[in-house]
């Protein structure tokens, strides 16, 4: 199925290239598929005004 995916006719075709899936090519991938990753927010309390001082 990969191999259809990138547009090799032939399973050998697919198999001279996994091996690039090594860790140089992973981690290319994870840091693109970081930045589409959704940041966390900061969300304050709906009680919280801001306007309370310490005791």
């Amino acid at each position: 199925m990969i191999g259809k995916l990138l547009g090799h006719c032939q399973t050998q075709t697919t198999l001279r290239y996994a091996h690039l899936m090594d860790s140089p090519l992973r981690a290319g991938v994870d840091a693109v598929a970081s930045a589409f990753r959704p940041k966390p927010q900061l969300v304050h309390d709906a009680d919280d005004h801001g306007d309370k001082k310490p005791v």
